[in-house]
């Protein structure tokens, strides 16, 4: 089933039966549709595509047989009206709107062409739409027509493809044009070459300059070494604007040039002109002459009489410290006669403050880069050794001045590090890879601004710096923060988890402990007497009447899940609770299952102890004598006091049973730390074997050693 698509993004249309408005489900756009789009989709929709590609021609001749079948369709019209105009809706990322960009502009405003004339006309509920599209797209068409007529006019405008399409890399095409370029440059003429002419200019600026040049140009160079580049989208756009302007009666030439292609392969378009073969020899002096007899020999004396007082003015400014006004002046310069090496040289001078010699990081801008360049490029043999040798001066100056700078950064960084280091307390911030990471960068800028010639012997010192810092802190992930993956590593890692566990347990406050003990006396206590001692559950009526078995039940019920809450706060206590699983032997569910057991045990210990004592108390006769006194007597404070000494004693036996385990894992920590130690230190003194240089900028390292031994 075929689709309607926008013609700003090219999303699909959400499109209401019998209504001309379709809203783009994408963008969200609104725009004009014909009320029976839905059998011409296949045409608009190929129409749109071509437009959004720019490639104009072709989508005007789709929206012209969509109205050769039917002249009402304003959707065509207006579609038609995009591509006479050269419209492409780009994406505002501010705004997050498609906004319109002209691309083919002219003379006579869109409000007053026939084809948004008749849109207007045939639009229904949409007519709203296509008038604030049309007046956005006037004002950008009005923006354009003011900045191109302030523009010099061209003599010669050349048309030709700049990269391969997906690269960046130039074509055979371009390397031709910029031959022919310099050639007529030198010979005074005003030539459009898309790569020199809009060099310096922002995408949203070319369509002004491509306008004036097209406008003003009598002759166009159409170049050619592929019959694709010919026909690419912006390559046609421009020769067929200009051939409009012939067919219109202006008085203008083309001139089609190729090479290693046949001049057949040239659109019929360009059939009717002259084409001229310029792998011939001698090519370019008939082009010169083909030119010359067009125009006219260019009368370069006035011109170059102008271009030497903008820059003479320019001098005077730059005598003054008006860096501003002088760069004007070199700038108008380089627009009369682009081959102006003084022009450029005085656009750097002017940038640079008249080579100031100041900290600049950068060195030089990537516009700065670009005068100087095209200063060497059209200069004479004798300019450019000047040149040269003062920019070299200039240079150098700088790059001692950034890089004292840098160094004095640098040495700033140690001596705060040293400092830090005598203090003892920033030993991991030292070594982290941040502070390293800094540290590089700095050694790196200083680096980047060491002399040619001089500074070989520091380059190289810096950079054996870096190595070492970079070893020294790889060094200490491996063998102090046990990041390394080596048997010896693993061991450690491994043997010191555990002694780190059993220490905390071994050495766990004793208020910790004591307070476990307590309450799992009074747990234990309660349950037997709420669950196992039914015998004692009359006495318990008798001081809490409103107390049934079933609540005490619930009470039973309670205090197991209080007791379960207290292992589970035991376990995580221990560091490395979770770090086997749910059941290795150090788990949670282990810590509470034996906790559980224990419990066990001593309940049942609990009964006998109660047993042997009731019995003791009934044989002596006192509770014969007075036996509720001695029953609560017995119950609320012996049993407890009991209980309390017995988890004491099961406490230190506890702990005497893992002593033994403590000092093994010391032992076998020391045997680790001993083998990591010769290993560490192997590695640092091969790292200041390999690094010497840096001695120097570095402090000494046995702390990493020293903290190898230190237990994790």
């Amino acid at each position: 089933m075929e689709r309607l698509e926008c013609q700003k993004c090219g999303g699909q249309l959400d499109i209401t039966q019998g209504r001309s408005i379709a809203v783009c489900e994408f963008c969200g756009e609104k725009m004009l549709v014909s009320t029976d789009a839905f059998n011409r989709t296949n045409l608009y929709n190929r129409a749109n595509m071509h437009r959004r590609s720019c490639d104009f021609d072709i989508a005007l001749h789709l929206y012209e047989n969509i109205l050769a079948g039917d002249e009402s369709e304003a959707d065509a019209y207006w579609g038609g009206l995009l591509c006479k105009y050269g419209i492409e809706y780009v994406l505002d990322q501010q705004s997050g709107q498609r906004i319109p960009t002209c691309h083919r502009v002219m003379y006579t405003s869109i409000l007053d062409h026939p084809y948004y004339k008749k849109a207007i006309e045939l639009a229904k509920d949409g007519k709203e739409i296509l008038i604030q599209d049309a007046n956005e797209i006037a004002r950008v068409q009005k923006d354009i027509l003011s900045v191109s007529q302030k523009e010099n006019p061209f003599d010669v405008f050349i048309c030709y493809k700049e990269s391969i399409d997906g690269t960046n890399e130039r074509t055979q095409d371009s390397v031709l044009a910029q031959d022919i370029y310099k050639e007529l440059t030198r010979d005074g003429y005003n030539v459009f070459f898309a790569r020199k002419t809009l060099a310096e200019m922002l995408g949203s600026e070319y369509e002004a300059k491509i306008f004036a040049a097209l406008n003003s140009a009598p002759v166009m160079l159409v170049i050619g070494t592929q019959k694709e580049y010919v026909t690419a989208p912006w390559v046609k756009n421009e020769w067929m604007r200009y051939l409009e302007q012939i067919q219109q009666g202006k008085k203008k030439t083309i001139i089609p040039l190729y090479q290693e292609m046949s001049p057949y392969e040239f659109p019929s378009e360009l059939s009717s002109f002259q084409a001229l073969d310029m792998s011939k020899i001698g090519a370019m002096q008939e082009l010169t002459d083909s030119i010359m007899r067009i125009l006219g020999k260019k009368d370069s004396t006035n011109a170059q009489s102008l271009v030497d007082n903008l820059v003479l003015r320019g001098e005077q400014e730059l005598s003054h410290s008006n860096w501003e006004t002088a760069h004007e002046y070199f700038r108008k310069a380089v627009d009369e006669s682009a081959t102006c090496a003084a022009g450029w040289w005085g656009l750097l001078r002017s940038e640079t403050e008249n080579f100031l010699i100041k900290f600049r990081d950068p060195f030089l801008t990537d516009d700065q880069k670009m005068y100087f360049d095209y200063c060497m490029e059209y200069s004479s043999e004798e300019q450019k050794q000047n040149y040269i040798q003062k920019f070299s001066e200039f240079k150098s100056n700088v790059y001692q001045c950034n890089h004292d700078v840098f160094n004095g950064k640098l040495n700033h960084f140690l001596e705060q590090e040293k400092s830090e280091k005598l203090s003892g307390d920033t030993f991991e911030s030292i070594y982290s890879k941040e502070r390293s990471k800094e540290c590089s960068q700095l050694a790196a800028r200083v680096i980047s601004f060491c002399d040619d010639e001089t500074g070989e012997q520091e380059r190289n010192k810096l950079k054996s710096f870096i190595r070492y810092r970079t070893g020294v802190g790889r060094i200490k992930r491996k063998y102090v923060d046990l990041e390394g993956d080596e048997p010896s590593v693993k061991d450690k890692r491994q043997v010191s988890h555990k002694y780190n566990a059993i220490c905390a347990k071994y050495d766990r406050p004793k208020y910790v402990s004591f307070a476990f003990m307590i309450l799992e006396a009074i747990v234990i206590f309660y349950l037997y007497n709420h669950f196992f001692d039914v015998s004692f559950q009359k006495g318990v009526d008798g001081m809490f009447p409103d107390l049934d078995i079933g609540n005490r039940m619930f009470v039973c019920l309670g205090f197991i899940a209080l007791l379960f809450f207290f292992n589970i706060s035991a376990a995580l206590y221990h560091p490395g609770a979770f770090n086997e699983g749910l059941f290795g032997k150090r788990s949670l569910i282990a810590c509470v299952g034996i906790s559980f057991i224990i419990v066990g045990i001593l309940v049942i210990a609990y009964a006998i102890v109660v047993g042997l004592i009731a019995g003791i108390l009934d044989l002596s006769g006192a509770l014969k004598t007075n036996g509720e006194y001695w029953r609560y007597f017995m119950w609320w404070i012996i049993i407890p006091f009991m209980v309390f000494f017995g988890f004491k004693i099961w406490h230190v036996v506890r702990n005497s049973i893992r002593k033994p385990r403590i000092h093994s894992y010391r032992k076998q920590l020391d045997t680790i730390n001993n083998q990591l130690i010769n290993q560490a230190n192997q590695e640092l003194e091969n790292l200041k074997a390999e690094n010497q240089a840096a001695i120097d900028y570095f402090f000494d390292t046995t702390d990493i050693v020293e903290a190898i031994g230190r237990y994790q």
